[in-house]
């Protein structure tokens, strides 16, 4: 079966996508969304990883959930941020 190649959403569309996730439901959701929407040029320094984020930034990231969720704790005691993958390059569907 053929791909088809679609180009990389703009980090707009991506912030509108991901709060049309379940897992963004939770209390702060909308405080991250925010903040990830006023800062794009930070979202793209992790294409391709997963980032740990709060209603103040980005506390961690790594190649994977684990790893972008274990920095962010160890850097910020107490946190309990969200945890969501940055969209690299085209998505081939």
């Amino acid at each position: 079966m053929p791909s088809v190649k679609v180009n990389k959403p703009t980090p707009f569309e991506w912030l509108v996508d991901m709060n049309s996730q379940p897992d963004m439901g939770k209390e702060n959701g909308d405080l991250e969304l925010q903040w990830l929407a006023s800062h794009p040029g930070e979202v793209e320094k992790y294409e391709g990883k997963y980032i740990a984020i709060s209603k103040d930034g980005i506390l961690g990231s790594g190649d994977t959930a684990g790893e972008a969720l274990k920095k962010a704790k160890k850097a910020h005691p107490g946190a309990n941020p969200a945890i969501m993958l940055v969209p690299s390059g085209d998505l081939v569907l």
